[in-house]
């Protein structure tokens, strides 16, 4: 009887032997010449498994004396109907019949040299994607996530994807500059270990509350996870606990998104925040995989950064360091404006700088010889633009960064660098209108102000600071939501009322004649609560929306204004404005469960719709929300008293991948003094609306805390005041210098660019691509291929199964297409027309702009329908050991035939030592992909082939090669001979005929291929190859050594246990690697014999019989 066993599922289908009540005995099959894999488990964990039909199975042909390949036409019972090659039916036995266990063929020279071979038709097919396979994962170094993600190929994403996922310990801070792609680089690394673990893996993102949705849509639509979420992938709001409770204990990665909302519970008096942060802490320090993602800069932040680093590696950096931390961030603004100064326009100052970093780092071999190389360019007096300067320059300059970095562990990537991929930032225009309601609320307010400043001068500080407390939530309403306003003095006016008729004494500040003066302002606010200013934003976005394409976002803070706007903007736009809206756990709002998906995507329709022109958002929309690319407008309806608020609406569409250089509009009540104060400062002061402040939160925070203070004494004043400060000290400029000469001490070096071209040039060749995934799929396998677009660049094709084996069916059973994880995750569910019997794929596209404009998957290594092939192509036999007697004619020989044998090796990099160092280190089984992956880097994985003689000479003649790789030519033509597949009644043949090799096969063959590899490792192109990828990597090597004694030297006495023995570990890892890369692991992928004949062996079997 046929069973699985679920204690190892992916190992397939086994055979009872023995039944008991507790245990039973079970037996995997490899290969004919292989031992039997026996286990004794626990008779629970056995099931019975069905031969559905077209399963291959294997038996022995007693007549023949050697071992078939069959397919099953029916199961029934203990006996199976099968057929064979030749299409002769046999009933067999279970006892007879053996299924191959699911994993890879190890070296499929056994089965040539046992005459089991398949037609040099699956070889044909076969072959080439299994080539373009490895050289999608060199060209990409493995990263097959990359590779797969429905993403734009930047550089600088790479970078950080490919640090992280070649490190055995994957737990680092991803800090790219707001707008930079942060989000993609970790739904990358997500998508990876996803793909390294398809059964068992489990990952938790934790995340503000309104990015849950972002985030679910970005793991769907752009990494193709959906299948995933709330089963083994689960993004929970930061305020849910209980979802935390229940999830992180299993998790095996987590993320964080907006990591310093979480670090700054640490030390806080908030109950919910220290909770939330103590809570992810120790979930952190259990999980094996961790990101966190936050832009905020240590400069200004030390102790939500140094929270963030403890996160990363408690025993490295311990929370009551603060104040070493603090000194040591001190100490790199330093450091930061000395390297500021190694530019070529400084040249005449270079020997300054060159003093001081030798001062700075004496125990530095590797920076002294490239001061010494600088110095001595220095001397020369070159001009600034000498490119031998410049380059010493970058080189200096990137070995402090990544030496000296705060943490290694911080990947950070600067717009400055990168601002070919981020628009600029083009002023803003005011959209003017009167309000005499705005006046008059204005006047009222006022009012408010003057009484109680009066008040408070008389009752002391205690008074003021209540009524200050007071004020700030009025003057924050005034500018952002007047309902809200309105609320807030129905609340004041509530209690004064209370207190009025308290019998008990009321500690409430309120001062003489305040409800007279509430009342006023209530009665004020009555015929504005319907929001002034409507009438001329509506008529400014009808002017704006849709001229040359662009498209307009309108932002308020408050949701019921918004609703107001699309309510105006809708009778005249209809289908061309939409609402952002987005689910909530807010008991306030619409309840996450009862939320209808419907009304939340509706908003979509903006980005993908050309016709949607008008985007309304309220403030729930200031965070998380992508509208990177196009023309795009940000329109104010009003202008928030924060300026970290206005700075995140236009953050939204102010991102990589973005258009035109973004313009913003601001509503603007003329004759408001609070509105003129207010407007001037942002733009004046802040200059938001000219370039990104986002990094500049702790200026912000700073000044804002100060003027805020200020507000109820001074009034608009305040306002006037803080702009004048901000212009006069050019605190902006100075401190965005300050972050600047930080971030490029910290940013990452970016890698080799030729990494990078390689990316490119793999990815680049989608027609190639194509015709070989379809020479394998459509041509050999028969899936057949649905296709849609007007043009071959615009293509985009779907694959179904076939299961009608009269009309060219698929050739692998539908049963087993259905149990590869790959091609399971590739079937689309709700395709029209797709059946149970004919599952058809989601719709991709080889070329990546056509899958990014069509919203289709880019079929690529690691796509699902490609993972599905490729584990299909490594499990089955076909195509890996195949045989045929190819009839030429003009052909001259000796014997009957001559016999060459070809060998298709896989060469790579052998991580056996370093997979075993890395175990040792505690980091377990999961190292292996990154081990890999790092590998793949060094050394370029590769196929290469080798043919043999009979003599066991390679075949160098170049005629005899062409002749040999010439294409399965299954049919016979004119004048060329034909091929002749060797089926076992074929091999019957070749076995009685003179050739010498036959005699003695089974030795023949297995030698061949220890010849083959043999003198492959002697061969010069090949030992060339081996010893230029050694000699690099040795080179990196030992610069990483380099470096790391020099981080040690550099170390505080309390860091170094710990850094030590890290870097003895990286040290050893780097010794092992260079081993792996200097005698790289080879491995057979397929073995073909080919007997080259001018006798036809059709004619040889007529001469027989």
């Amino acid at each position: 009887m046929f069973v699985r066993c679920t204690l190892f599922p992916g190992d397939g289908i086994a055979k009872l032997l023995q039944q008991g009540s507790h245990d039973s005995v079970i037996e995997y099959f490899d290969d004919p010449y292989s031992e039997r894999i026996v286990r004794t488990v626990p008779s629970a964990t056995v099931s019975r498994a069905r031969l559905h039909k077209q399963t291959r199975v294997y038996l022995f042909d007693h007549a023949r004396r050697c071992w078939r390949i069959a397919r099953v036409v029916v199961a029934d019972g203990q006996t199976l109907q099968l057929k064979l090659p030749n299409g002769l039916s046999q009933i067999r036995n279970v006892e007879e019949v053996f299924v191959r266990w699911d994993r890879p063929i190890r070296d499929p020279s056994s089965y040539l040299a046992n005459f089991i071979t398949e037609t040099p038709g699956y070889a044909s097919g076969r072959g080439p994607f299994m080539r373009r396979t490895l050289s999608l994962r060199g060209g990409f170094q493995g990263l097959s996530a990359y590779a797969s993600s429905r993403i734009e190929l930047l550089q600088h994403q790479y970078e950080v994807v490919r640090r992280v996922l070649s490190d055995p310990c994957q737990r680092y801070l991803l800090a790219d500059e707001v707008g930079l792609g942060k989000t993609i680089e970790a739904g990358v690394i997500l998508r990876q270990y996803v793909l390294d673990y398809p059964t068992n893996h489990f990952a938790a993102i934790l995340v503000p509350p309104p990015l849950v949705q972002q985030w679910r849509d970005e793991l769907s639509r752009t990494f193709h996870l959906s299948d995933f979420l709330d089963d083994s992938i689960f993004v929970i709001a930061f305020d849910n606990p209980e979802a935390m409770v229940a999830v992180l204990p299993k998790a095996g990665m987590l993320i964080i998104d907006e990591a310093h909302q979480v670090t700054t519970g640490y030390g806080s008096d908030d109950a919910s925040k220290s909770s939330l942060f103590r809570n992810i802490a120790s979930a952190a320090a259990r999980v094996r995989r961790l990101l966190l993602l936050s832009a905020t800069p240590a400069l200004g932040n030390e102790r939500t950064f140094l929270a963030m680093l403890h996160l990363l590696d408690a025993s490295l950096y311990k929370l009551e360091d603060e104040e070493t931390f603090r000194d040591k961030v001190r100490h790199r603004v330093r450091l930061a404006e000395l390297v500021a100064t190694l530019v070529p326009d400084n040249v005449f100052l270079l020997g300054t700088s060159i003093k001081q970093l030798r001062v700075l780092f004496p125990l530095d071999s590797l920076l002294a010889d490239l001061c010494d190389h600088l110095q001595a360019i220095v001397d020369t007096l070159p001009d600034e633009d000498d490119s031998e300067l410049g380059e010493a320059l970058r080189v200096l300059r990137a070995h402090v960064s990544e030496t000296y970095r705060l943490s290694r562990r911080v990947l950070r990537n600067r717009r400055a660098s990168l601002s070919f991929l981020t628009p600029n930032r083009s002023g803003v225009k005011l959209v003017r209108y009167a309000s005499v309601a705005r006046v008059e609320i204005e006047r009222r307010l006022e009012d408010w102000r003057i009484n109680a400043i009066t008040d408070a001068n008389l009752r002391g500080e205690e008074v003021a600071l209540s009524f200050q407390s007071i004020f700030l939530r009025f003057i924050d309403a005034f500018f952002s939501d007047t309902a809200n306003l309105r609320d807030l003095v129905s609340a004041r006016l509530l209690e004064i009322n209370g207190c009025s008729h308290s019998e008990s004494p009321c500690t409430a500040a309120f001062f003489p004649g305040e409800d007279e003066s509430l009342q006023k302002l209530l009665a004020a606010i009555g015929p504005a609560v319907q929001h002034v200013g409507t009438a001329e934003i509506s008529r400014l976005v009808l002017d704006l929306a849709g001229q040359r394409g662009q498209k307009v976002v309108v932002f308020t803070s408050s949701v019921a204004y918004a609703d107001q706007l699309y309510g105006e903007l809708g009778k005249h736009l209809r289908t061309q404005v939409a609402r952002h809206r987005v689910r909530t756990r807010d008991g306030t709002a619409i309840d996450w469960d009862d939320f209808d998906d419907a009304d939340e995507t509706k908003w979509k329709r903006f980005v993908t719709d050309p016709g949607c022109f008008v985007l309304v958002c309220d403030r729930a929309a200031e965070a998380g929300l992508n509208l990177q690319g196009g023309n795009k407008i940000v329109l104010h309806a009003d202008l928030p008293l924060s300026p970290n608020n206005i700075e995140q609406r236009i953050g939204r569409v102010d991102r990589f991948g973005s258009g035109s250089p973004v313009l913003s509009y601001v509503g603007f009540c003329g004759e408001s003094e609070w509105d003129r104060a207010w407007f001037s400062c942002v733009t004046n002061g802040f200059e938001v609306f000219d370039r990104s402040v986002a990094s500049l939160q702790y200026l912000i925070d700073e000044q804002m805390a100060g003027v805020r203070a200020r507000l109820l004494q001074d009034g608009p004043e305040a306002l006037r005041d803080l702009e004048k400060t901000l212009v006069d000290g050019k605190a902006v400029q100075h401190e965005i210098d300050r972050l600047d000469k930080m971030d490029a001490l910290d940013a990452i070096e970016q890698g080799d660019s030729e990494d990078f071209d390689l990316v490119e040039e793999s990815d680049a060749d989608w027609k190639g691509i194509r015709e070989d995934m379809d020479e394998w799929a459509v041509r050999t396998l028969q899936f057949q291929q649905i296709k849609s677009g007007s043009s071959d660049l615009d293509q985009v094709v779907r694959y179904q199964y076939n299961g009608d084996e009269k009309a060219f069916g698929t050739l692998l059973p539908l049963t087993r297409f259905l149990e590869y994880p790959g091609f399971i995750e590739a079937i689309d569910t709700e395709q029209p027309g797709a059946r149970q019997q004919t599952p058809r794929t989601f719709a991709y596209a080889f070329r990546r702009p056509s899958a990014l404009a069509r919203h289709a998957h880019v079929l690529r290594y690691g796509s699902a329908f490609w993972r599905g092939l490729e584990q299909f192509s490594l499990l089955d036999e076909r195509g890996r050991s195949s045989a045929m007697w190819r009839f030429v004619p003009e052909w001259n020989s000796i014997d009957v035939a001559d016999v060459f044998v070809r060998i298709d090796f896989v060469i790579e990099t052998d991580v056996a030592e370093a997979f075993t160092l890395s175990k040792d280190r505690g980091y377990g089984e999961s190292s292996y992909f990154a081990l890999r992956r790092r590998a793949d880097a060094a050394f370029e994985p590769m196929v290469v082939t080798v043919w043999l003689n009979a003599e066991y000479n390679e075949v160098t003649d170049e005629a005899v090669l062409e002749r040999l790789n010439a294409p399965y030519l299954k049919m016979p033509r004119a004048g060329e001979g034909r091929d002749f597949n060797l089926s076992a009644e074929r091999w019957d043949v070749v076995r009685n005929q003179a050739i010498p090799a036959i005699a003695d096969w089974s030795v023949h063959v297995l030698h061949s291929r220890r010849r083959a590899e043999n003198g492959l490792r002697e061969h010069d192109d090949f030992r060339n190859k081996v010893q230029d990828a050694a000699n690099a990597s040795q080179a990196r090597h030992r610069l990483h050594d380099v470096q790391r004694q020099a981080r040690l030297a550099f170390m505080e006495a309390k860091e170094l246990e710990v850094a030590r023995e890290a870097a003895q570990f990286e040290a050893q890892l780097d010794n092992a690697l260079y081993a792996g890369v200097a005698r790289p692991a080879i491995r057979v992928d397929a073995i073909q014999a080919v007997f080259v004949s001018n006798r036809s062996l059709d004619d040889l079997a007529r001469e027989a019989a």
